[in-house]
Parts: C-alpha cells; sequence; structure tokens
C-alpha cells in the first residue's frame, strides 16, 4: 500500500513539474522529437504547458508533407478538460508555411472530422500564413467553436495582397462532412474598388462555388470543386457583363462586352484546363469612332504551364465580316493565325471605301515586339503589308 501511495505521489509530482514548470515545458520540448521519430521539433519553449505558454518554432516534416510555425503564443485553461472541453482564450502565431507535394493520385477523405472533446478557441491570430509558393495571406483573425460534431469558424477576416476577406463557415464532423461556408471579398483591380461574395455549400468532397460580383464590375461564377481527387475541379464558368475597356485602360475603344467562359480538366493532359470562350459587343463600331469593330468571338483553348493553345477561333465583324483560325500564348506573346472573309474596312475605320477583303492575317503580340503580316484582296485589288514594332522602332 506504501508502495502504491510512493507511486501516485510520484506521479503527481511528476505531473504537476511538467505541466506547472517551465523546466518540465522543456523536457517535453526535448522528448517530442524523439517520440516522434524526428518528425516533430519544438525550439525555444518557454512558459508553462498549463498555459500561457509561447514556443519559438514548430515543424513537421515527413515524406511530401512540411509545416512550420513560428512564434506560437497559447493561454488556455487546462480545467475545462475536466468538462471534456478545450477552453482557449488565445491561439497566436507569427508565421505558417504548410507546403504539400503535389500529387496526381487521387486521395480518399477523411471518414470522420469528430473532435474526442468540445473546443471553444476565443481568438485566433495568425499574422502570416503561406502554402507553399502558391498562396499567401495576412492578419488572419477568428474564432472556433465546436461539440465535437460540428465545427464553426466565426469572424473571420485576412488580407490576401490588395484584398480583404470577412467570411464563416460550418463543417460537419460526420461522412459526408457536409460544409457551408461564405466569405465576402473587397480590394482593388487597377484602382477600382471591387467586391465579390464567394458561397460554398455540399460535401467537403465535392463543392459548389458560387461567385458574385457585387462592385466594380457585373457578373457571377460557379465551380464544382473536388478537392480530394486527381483533379482539383469538375467544371467551372465564369460570366462577366457591360465590360468597357475603355473605362479600364486610357485611350482603349469603347464597348459593351459580354464574356462567358466554361472550363474543364483536359482530358488528355493531367497539368492542362480546356475550355471555351464566347464574347459579345453590343457596342461594336468603327475604331475613329472610338468603338470596337468586333461583334462576336468565340474559341477552344487549352491552358497548360507551358502556355495556352486556341483552336476554332471565329470573330464576327460588323458589315458581315469574319475572322477565323487559331492561336497560341507563350513566353508572355500571343500568335494568331487567321483567315479573313469578306472584311468590310469601311466598318473597321469610316472613312475608308466599301470592301470585301478576304485573305491570311497572322500576327504576334507581345509586350516587347509585335508583328503583323497579311494579304488581302477583293475584285478590285489587293493589298499586302508586313509590319513590325520593337525597341521603339515601326518597321514596314
Amino acid at each position: 500500500m506504501k508502495r502504491l501511495l510512493l507511486l501516485v505521489t510520484f506521479l503527481l509530482a511528476a505531473g504537476a513539474w511538467l505541466g506547472f514548470s517551465e523546466g518540465g515545458l522543456a523536457a517535453l520540448a526535448r522528448l517530442a522529437g524523439p517520440a516522434s521519430g524526428g518528425r516533430l521539433q519544438i525550439e525555444d519553449p518557454g512558459g508553462r504547458l498549463a498555459g500561457p505558454l509561447a514556443i519559438g518554432r514548430v515543424t513537421w516534416r515527413e515524406p511530401g508533407r512540411e509545416i512550420d510555425i513560428e512564434g506560437l503564443r497559447l493561454d488556455w485553461s487546462p480545467t475545462a478538460l475536466l468538462e471534456r472541453r478545450l477552453a482557449v482564450g488565445e491561439l497566436a502565431v507569427a508565421r505558417v508555411r504548410l507546403a504539400i507535394a503535389p500529387s496526381d493520385d487521387a486521395t480518399a477523405p477523411p471518414a470522420s472530422l469528430r473532435l474526442p472533446v468540445a473546443v471553444d478557441i476565443e481568438k485566433v491570430v495568425i499574422s502570416r500564413f503561406d502554402y507553399g509558393d502558391l498562396f499567401s495571406a495576412g492578419d488572419l483573425r477568428g474564432s472556433l467553436a465546436s461539440d465535437g460534431r460540428t465545427h464553426h469558424l466565426r469572424d473571420f477576416s485576412a488580407r490576401a495582397g490588395l484584398a480583404t476577406i470577412a467570411g464563416e463557415a460550418e463543417l460537419g464532423g460526420d461522412a459526408p462532412l457536409p460544409l457551408r461556408a461564405g466569405a465576402r471579398i473587397a480590394g482593388q483591380l487597377e484602382e477600382r474598388p471591387i467586391r465579390l461574395t464567394v458561397d460554398a455549400a455540399g460535401p467537403l468532397e465535392r463543392l459548389v462555388l458560387d461567385i458574385a460580383a457585387q462592385e466594380g464590375v457585373r457578373g457571377s461564377g460557379q465551380a464544382v470543386v473536388t478537392p480530394f481527387a486527381r483533379q482539383p475541379f469538375v467544371e467551372a464558368r465564369l460570366e462577366l457583363a457591360d465590360i468597357d475597356p475603355a473605362a479600364w485602360v486610357a485611350g482603349a475603344p469603347a464597348a459593351r462586352l459580354h464574356l462567358q467562359v466554361d472550363l474543364r480538366p483536359d482530358p488528355e493532359r493531367a497539368d492542362a484546363v480546356a475550355g471555351r470562350l464566347s464574347l459579345r459587343n453590343a457596342l461594336a463600331g468603327p475604331f475613329d469612332r472610338e468603338r470596337l469593330p468586333l461583334e462576336t468571338l468565340s474559341a477552344r483553348f487549352v491552358w497548360a504551364d507551358d502556355g495556352a493553345r486556341f483552336s476554332d477561333i471565329a470573330a464576327g465583324l460588323p458589315g458581315k465580316g469574319r475572322l477565323s483560325g487559331s492561336g497560341r500564348w507563350q513566353d508572355d506573346s500571343l500568335s494568331l493565325d487567321l483567315s479573313a472573309q469578306a472584311l468590310d474596312a469601311s466598318h473597321l475605320v469610316g472613312e475608308l471605301r466599301s470592301t470585301r477583303l478576304d485573305g491570311p492575317v497572322s500576327a504576334v503580340l507581345g509586350h516587347a515586339r509585335q508583328r503583323i503580316d497579311f494579304r488581302l484582296a477583293d475584285t478590285r485589288f489587293t493589298v499586302a503589308a508586313e509590319a513590325a514594332h520593337a525597341d521603339g522602332q515601326i518597321t514596314l
């Protein structure tokens, strides 16, 4: 009996030392590496495990995944665990970096996201979050609450570039892991205010996103996202209305454009996206009236890491003119190989005579160099030219 009493006394004393002293926290930090097979490393611990505590750096390394947490501060109430509740007053982190190696293989979604205890984190602050080289955000704030079965993110806010994000989310812990989330995004595009709303709903393995523009542009978007599948999405659509190039770019011709883009993963290339775009202009007119002489435009495209290929390009011009052909975007340059049919010059520039020109048109449009070649003819004459612009010089 005395031995049992001594053992209990020793365990209580050891537990008190580990939980309520800086030395105990330091000892646990030293044990983390060997206990995890070297995957978990804890550096510069301070404070007490029972809180408040601070850790200079926490890292987790395993094949295909790296997590770095810097400047961790935690203020929590361990006595709440007696009530099967994790109560945290504040969780603050200076920086979180997450790096996950890309994979072409599908993964199964979690069978359950239930928690063994209820969770109440009153304040979460992450000064900087980096997801590899793909995405960075700053000043992330919010609160977390869960009864163990349903998890809530409330009062979330963050900054990403010039944009601010605010929202909330609810995630079920039982299959099929239903998610409901909403976000409001505000920022600037070309020094103009932009406001969007984004709503997500559905099981975690197949989410439906709805995007709506509230200010700056008129438009909407929809996407079916599959985060655990081989391809991250099934389909997506973007629609923009009443786009006026003159309102965005000084000196650009006026137009009233309606754009629709449909996207799907390319069935032939895992790293590519295939789609179709269509454009309508309700304000077509000649250049000398500061209008854009384009009525319709459609094309198919395949976009990959090495550039984009355009096929089935079909443009309808005022006066029943047409352009058709193909193109390619690569190294910040657009190359076009087109064929003109029934091109009416008077609808391009009002002072020119009426024509019905047919023939090839090729162009290379890049930041540092532009070139256009054409040979157009109707029954009365032929017009051919080669023009280039580079290094501030025009060559004809």
